[in-house]
């Protein structure tokens, strides 16, 4: 594999990875009551930045009662064709959830 073959390769498994964290929601629930739903790039992103702070906010919402779900957005999944690496499917991950739409 040449080097341009290889970084397209990266930039190709990039976009494959920024596309699966945008359809993926991090949302707290009690109910019918959803305070909050964010791309699980949002979340990762904050972890990194502030891990303290996204411990507090799981531990207190935990405590208020609130269930914390991940789930993919299949509606906004326009492009999981050209997102995937050739010969590759998009992993599932244990968990997932599917919402319906409005």
């Amino acid at each position: 594999m040449t080097q341009l073959e290889q970084e397209r390769s990266v930039s190709e498994r990039l976009k494959h990875l920024w596309h699966e964290g945008m359809v993926r929601h991090v949302t707290m629930r009690k109910g019918d009551i959803v305070p909050m739903n964010v791309p699980l790039n949002l979340v990762v992103l904050a972890t990194l930045v502030a891990p303290w702070l996204v411990a507090i906010a799981a531990v207190i919402g935990l405590l208020k009662g609130y269930s914390i779900e991940m789930s993919r957005d299949t509606e906004s999944d326009t492009a999981p064709a050209a997102a995937d690496p050739p010969g590759e499917q998009s992993p599932a991950v244990p968990g997932d959830v599917e919402t319906p739409g409005p």
